[in-house]
């Protein structure tokens, strides 16, 4: 073997092991994040999580970023990485937003969708029963992320899609907010079986209402929680 032939496989080796590494951070931090274990505001100190995970710095910081970019977290200038807080303006701003765009998303998906789609919708608000059945909160919420996912691609619509995949990380916190606190699991699957049985019945119409009044149900809900939040 020749000595460049080797050194590219050391590098690359290196490479599979950091990418490795990284996966393992990104996938304990987001756990964490999305457990709630690491609260609203609280900064993650990469010499710290290093130390715990027994890591090097690296694979903390690729995975920190990920994260961001996922917007589980946000990054500070001078100062690190934070979960994100939330005020009631900042939840106005988030669904408002969704409350357009997946309506929009579920209009289009009841023209397009195929019996694919219809099946794929099914199982998963089977699935989110089964997580709150074992109190899953984590998969839970993953599962309702998915359903959304699901509707978005269904659009057909690859700019729609984007617009709402940009609203996700947030979002996604907001839901385990809404589902610990808050405890209308039953109501959301009432809400996405709404959306889904218009879908398949191709009534663009009803899926549009029914995704809006969801959606807007979630953000009076969660309100109402942060002003009790304010309030003790």
């Amino acid at each position: 073997m020749s000595a460049t032939l080797e050194a590219k496989i050391k590098v690359s080796g290196h490479e599979i092991e950091r990418n490795v590494l990284s996966k393992q951070a990104y996938s304990v931090i987001r756990s964490r994040i999305l457990s709630g274990e690491l609260k609203h505001g609280q900064q993650l100190i990469v010499r710290l999580l290093a130390d715990e995970l027994n890591l090097s710095p690296t694979p903390i910081k690729s995975a920190l970023t990920t994260l961001e970019q996922e917007g589980l977290l946000e990054s500070i200038p001078y100062r690190g990485f934070f979960v994100p807080e939330f005020t009631v303006a900042d939840l106005e701003e988030i669904f408002s937003l969704r409350s357009v765009l997946e309506a929009l998303a579920a209009s289009l998906a009841a023209q397009k969708a195929d019996a694919t789609v219809h099946a794929e919708l099914r199982t998963l608000i089977a699935a989110q029963k089964e997580s709150i059945q074992a109190n899953d909160t984590e998969a839970y919420a993953d599962i309702d992320m998915a359903f959304h996912n699901t509707i978005a691609k269904a659009a057909q619509h690859k700019r729609l899609q984007q617009n709402i995949s940009g609203l996700q990380g947030h979002a996604r916190l907001l839901i385990v907010d809404s589902v610990r606190a808050i405890r209308r699991q039953d109501s959301i699957l009432n809400e996405h079986q709404a959306v889904a049985t218009a879908i398949k019945q191709g009534d663009a119409e009803a899926a549009s209402a029914a995704s809006k009044l969801h959606t807007d149900n979630t953000y009076t809900s969660l309100v109402n929680l942060f002003k009790q939040m304010e309030r003790t």
